[in-house]
């Protein structure tokens, strides 16, 4: 309901009853009153084309929250050196439904350079994946 009165909607229903009122009156040589009509309709229809197109945007969205827990057994590489155990976080890319994701790992063992291959074994605490080195 709230996009019927949105900026775009009155201003999609302002140029079309301006621009096909106009077509009436002076293209079609129309009374004022049929013009008007034609404006109306032409103003509802190009209204009710932009509230359907918004509404097709809107579904097209999503909440972008993937929950960590999915990339357990995903392989990534690292986009931050990805200190040893126990000695701070790194970040690694790693696909999570579709999306390349950047999220904040630490290691299993030992430290990962910046863009060697891991596999996430596990998620941590505080949005962290646990990671180890591939062996190649």
């Amino acid at each position: 309901m709230h996009e019927l009165f949105s900026l775009q909607s009155i201003g999609a229903f302002l140029a079309g009853f301006g621009w096909t009122g106009l077509i009436g009156l002076v293209t079609l040589h129309w009374v004022m009153v049929a013009s008007a009509a034609m404006g109306l309709l032409g103003g509802i229809a190009l209204s009710a084309s932009v509230i359907a197109v918004y509404r097709g945007f809107r579904r097209l969205e999503s909440a972008g929250t993937v929950s960590l827990s999915s990339a357990v057994g995903l392989e990534g590489d690292v986009y931050l050196t990805v200190p040893e155990r126990g000695k701070g976080v790194g970040q690694i890319r790693v696909v999570l439904a579709g999306q390349l994701k950047v999220v904040d790992a630490i290691s299993r063992d030992r430290a990962v350079p910046t863009g060697e291959k891991v596999l996430v074994v596990g998620t941590g605490e505080g949005n962290t994946v646990i990671v180890q080195a591939e062996v190649r």
